[in-house]
């Protein structure tokens, strides 16, 4: 789960505006942890598909990937 907060970070950094489900729960302190999977789980859920969307729609990931390919098999044939 180290990764929700880092996610959630790249979200904020690229000044993206995130609008929160509205089913999202306030945690409070419980002794059991086996009560945070549940939230902790859906947090990521979001945090990852919010990431993911970020990456593929906002900035073209995919374009910028089919690019930076292209230009890498061209050097490597060059070198060949």
């Amino acid at each position: 789960m180290d990764l929700l907060g880092k996610y959630l970070n790249v979200i904020q950094q690229c000044d993206k505006e995130i609008s929160w489900p509205d089913d999202v729960e306030d945690i409070v302190y419980l002794t059991n942890p086996e009560h945070y999977v549940l939230p902790l789980e859906k947090a990521y859920a979001f945090a990852s598909k919010t990431l993911l969307d970020l990456l593929v729609k906002d900035r073209d990931l995919i374009g910028e990937n089919s690019r930076f390919v292209l230009i890498f098999l061209t050097h490597h044939k060059a070198y060949s």
